[in-house]
């Protein structure tokens, strides 16, 4: 019955993914004015520099959508920052508990469809997804049977404390 009812929860897909890290902000006239800019200065570029990274991802994502390769989308990506390290496109199989919460909307999308950018503190992510399927409820039972028994733990330790209503005595 849980796996019935929690079949979303057991949903793989193969998904590819882009990381468009943000822009820093670009450095006029720092060679000119040796005061330190003003607040409204810096404000104004790092309003620039997420223009321009959102830019950059609308155009990955309609590339992607096009039927482009996600490695070289990537190392487009990479190659405005100074970032050296760029994350892989293929993640494989993935499942809801492996994505964080603003992301799980990709899992919604069918089979070969290009994600929206989806806006992160550190940049955007852009996903396709591959082949979904269902995992078998032969290869889950036993991790059906640990949530359901770890959620009957939490249930009873719960009534406990609520049973008891702790009281200060004055005396004592």
């Amino acid at each position: 019955d849980y796996y019935k009812a929690n079949t979303a929860a057991y949903e793989e897909a193969d998904l590819q993914r882009i990381f468009v890290p943000k822009l820093k902000p670009q450095e006029k006239d720092a060679a000119q004015s040796k005061d330190k800019p003003s607040e409204e200065d810096v404000k104004k570029k790092e309003q620039e520099s997420e223009e321009a990274t959102k830019k950059l991802a609308d155009s990955l994502r309609a590339r992607a959508a096009a039927g482009e390769d996600f490695d070289k989308l990537q190392d487009e990506a990479y190659a405005s920052t100074e970032m050296k390290n760029k994350p892989p496109t293929k993640l494989g199989k993935v499942r809801r508990n492996g994505l964080p919460p603003d992301e799980l909307a990709v899992l919604d999308s069918k089979s070969g469809e290009v994600s929206q950018p989806i806006a992160n503190p550190s940049g955007y992510f852009i996903y396709k997804v591959g082949e979904k399927n269902t995992l078998p409820f032969e290869q889950v039972k036993q991790e059906i049977s640990t949530t359901l028994s770890q959620q009957k733990l939490r249930d009873e330790m719960q009534a406990i404390q609520q049973s008891a209503t702790p009281e200060l005595n004055e005396k004592y």
